[in-house]
């Protein structure tokens, strides 16, 4: 048998290595806040979620499925016990069976009675108003989910289509609304209400499933009725206009306000429950313009819905609702008590409450006062959610040798305050292998103070200056550079100067996310900003680039940091490695760019965050930053947080590997575990004048260590993957013998009078 080189026999059992030692799971790390431990702090938050509950995995229990809309993010939630939000598992590791994409709106239910659920959802393709069903059932164990077509097998998409007259319609879903999907007629069969285009009416699609006694995975819709309940919604107040008769739809809407119309629809949310328990559904709306949700009670029946009496202050015998703006409201069972309660949250996008924003009410079963108000944070009081548009960063801040998280927040916004920007502190309190962090400042840098001036703040951290200690930069959306210099000196706690505001006429764009690193390896750190846009398409040059990097060459020297701050002045690039996160050809689409550099062996590369969400990776050829740099992979560990994702980079746990914390529109982080081998942050040094070499590493049993004369190691200890001593040394050795140890990642601590060097090794 012929024996395998050497060189590849290594290259194998280090691919090997690779792909079992880590993966892109989620990272559990605990957080405090306010002395109480959070039971899913890294969810990512919550701006605009929806709620509904299913058996997703088979296991004969419902889970609780979040969709957000703002970012169109899924997030899936497992039952412990009975209870309320901390009797709630985040399993974040579910969101992979989904289908690749959700959009607008999504709601479990089961319609073929299996007992799996399925997923009604808004079509992902060509902009059709309808409904798109996704089928779930257990292969294997896991859940897997088959798109339906129902009615018209020839259609040009896969949807639930229904008759009219002679012709194949689409079941119509404005995009901008939430349908309700319910047995309206106590039959078991799933039908669906919607508002039509023009938002005034609601259109009642009937399933006759069983009334022609068709397979449970069959659906035929029939449109019964345009005007279901009998009633009309103003465009222009959000007034309901009721019938006096259950077979005459209102007629008080009037042509002036289907003139200011347009045709075009408003925007509402539907939810329906039998609260009389008299057999028929009466109603919840939300509409675009209101922060209340408006009660319509049936006085009819199942077969003849009519609704008879309105409430504008739902439920107006507890805390009515009052959010901004434009609710969702959600029948579901929160605490396991066999009775159906409700949640009520934003729907829109944009301008919505985006903190105490997902209001509870428990259903008491009592008739008369059937919902009582619980709390306006449900699931959030037990996660990180900072408003809107959180971007992360690590920093050790006390000098203690432990990385703390620096998080920067566009604020929490409502209708009746201002929205106050700032930067939260969170200090790890665990150990150099099992972090834990702790909210310690909720105004770091005391950065409220610039809320006046000041929008959506990004800071970065990293020793511009070269004093040897680590400085912060933070960008705005109002065009502004803040520089805080810190002149504790190293290895001290950070203390900051003053901030220059402006720094270096540095202009970040319409939205910068600036990063410091020495991109062209001359000893001095420079600035890179994700920004917007560029100009200067390299694919296209008649056309604009979007998302791109812009970088700014330090020309100044160590301690006297200079920089051009025109992006477009030699030796300045104004797109960086010709990087950009956009994914088509339209200059309409969300293409904002947030950097975080990396070196692995000894090569720097940059992850990259985008306002699409996915994270792309690119190899840096520092010898010729104009050229088109290599992209090393398009969807990085198919990570995906919703819009705005940022990043922040570094081996919390000292396993050799990176963690990763992604930040995102909704205001929240996630964490994760990653398969990049560990070598530095973006906020250490990356050219060291002095370091310590260890090679081979990989290492089949020795390693020997090149140490400079300058340093003086007065003790080394190896360390295992799990934090323990195996060994101490009381004075440097240049050659240790790891042949006795077992296969895995080890950390040689060599300690000097000013501090610690550690240096990872894989032993093969």
């Amino acid at each position: 048998m012929a024996k395998l080189p050497f060189s590849i026999i290594i290259t194998l059992i280090l691919s090997s290595f690779y792909l079992t030692a880590q993966d892109y799971s989620n990272f559990n790390c605990p957080v405090e806040v306010n002395g109480r431990q959070l039971a899913f702090p890294w969810t990512g938050g919550f701006n605009s979620p929806q709620f509904s509950s299913g058996d997703m995995d088979g296991d004969g229990k419902e889970e609780l499925f979040v969709f957000d809309r703002g970012g169109n993010v899924p997030m899936i939630f497992e039952r412990s016990t009975s209870g309320g939000n901390s009797n709630f598992i985040y399993r974040p590791d579910m969101k992979a069976n989904l289908p690749d994409s959700l959009e607008s709106w999504a709601l479990l239910r089961d319609y073929n009675e299996d007992d799996i659920a399925d997923l009604f959802v808004a079509p992902t393709f060509g902009n059709v108003p309808g409904v798109q069903l996704y089928e779930g059932s257990i292969e294997n164990g896991k859940p897997t989910y088959t798109i339906k077509r129902m009615g018209n097998s020839t259609g040009p998409f896969q949807i639930i289509w229904y008759r009219f007259g002679s012709s194949w319609v689409n079941v119509t879903i404005p995009t901008s609304d939430i349908p309700e999907i319910i047995d309206v007629d106590g039959d078991s069969d799933l039908d669906i209400l919607s508002f039509d285009l023009e938002g005034s009416q609601v259109t009642y699609y009937k399933n006759l499933q069983k009334e022609q006694d068709l397979p449970n995975d069959t659906m035929v819709y029939e449109a019964t009725d345009f005007c279901f309940g009998k009633f009309k919604e103003s465009g222009l107040s959000g007034e309901i206009f009721l019938s006096d008769a259950d077979d005459q739809c209102a007629s008080k809407l009037n042509d002036d306000e289907l003139v200011i119309r347009g045709g075009a629809h408003a925007g509402s949310t539907i939810m329906c429950f039998d609260n009389d328990n008299d057999g028929d559904l009466e109603m919840l709306l939300g509409d675009l313009s209101g922060t209340n949700v408006v009660y319509l009670e049936n006085g009819g029946s199942s077969e003849r819905n009519h609704y008879t009496e309105v409430s504008y202050a739902f439920p107006d015998y507890d805390v009515p609702v009052d959010l901004d703006i434009f609710l969702g409201s959600f029948n579901v069972d929160v605490d396991n008590d066999g009775l159906k309660d409700i949640i009520t949250a934003p729907n829109s996008i944009n301008s919505v409450q985006n903190v105490d924003n997902i209001w509870l009410y428990k259903n008491t079963d009592n008739e008369d006062t059937r919902f009582r108000f619980i709390q306006e944070d449900f699931l959030q009081e037990e996660t990180l959610d900072f408003g809107s548009n959180s971007v992360p960063v690590f920093i050790d801040e006390d000098a203690d040798g432990l990385m703390d998280l620096l998080v920067a927040s566009s604020g929490h916004y409502s209708d009746s305050a201002e929205e106050i920007i700032f930067l939260a502190l969170f200090r790890n309190v665990g150990t150099e292998f099992n972090p834990s962090f702790k909210l310690e400042d909720l105004d770091y840098l005391n950065f409220r103070e610039y809320s006046g001036s000041s929008d959506d703040p990004s800071p970065a951290a990293g020793d511009l200056d070269g004093d040897g200690d680590i400085d912060i930069l933070i960008a705005d959306t109002n065009e502004l550079l803040y520089y805080f210099e810190n002149t504790a000196g190293p290895d001290s706690p950070m203390a900051f100067a003053s901030p220059v505001v402006g720094y270096m006429g540095i202009n970040p764009g319409v939205r910068g996310f600036p990063a410091i690193v020495d991109i062209n390896a001359d000893g001095l750190n420079d600035i890179v900003m994700g920004d917007y846009k560029v100009n200067g398409n390299f694919q296209d040059p008649n056309v604009t680039t979007w998302g791109s990097l812009a970088y700014y060459q330090n020309q100044g020297e160590i301690g006297e940091p200079f920089f051009n701050g025109d992006e477009s002045v030699a030796p300045n690039i104004p797109n960086l490695g010709q990087i950009r996160t956009q994914l088509g050809k339209s200059n309409a689409e969300l293409n904002n760019s947030s950097p975080n550099f990396i070196k692995v062996e000894g090569e720097l590369q940059v992850l990259i965050g985008s306002e699409a969400g996915k994270i792309k990776r690119y190899a840096i050829d520092c010898k010729n930053l104009s050229s088109k740099f290599e992209v090393l992979d398009s969807i990085v560990g198919n990570i995906d947080e919703g819009k705005l994702s940022t990043l922040a980079s570094y081996d919390i746990d000292r396993d050799g590997f990176l963690e990763l914390v992604v930040g995102n529109l909704r205001g929240g982080l996630s964490f994760y575990n990653t398969d990049i081998m560990s070598e530095f942050s973006d906020t250490e040094d990356l050219n060291p004048e002095l370091t310590v070499t260890v090679y081979p590493n990989p290492t089949s049993d020795k390693i020997c260590l090149d140490i400079p004369d300058e340093i003086m190691i007065t003790s080394m200890r190896i360390i295992g993957n799990e934090g323990k001593v195996l060994q101490e040394y009381e004075r440097a050795y240049e050659t240790i013998d790891l042949s006795d140890y077992p296969t895995g990642v080890y950390f040689l601590e060599l300690t000097t009078r000013e501090k610690s060097i550690t240096k990872k090794v894989l032993k093969l």
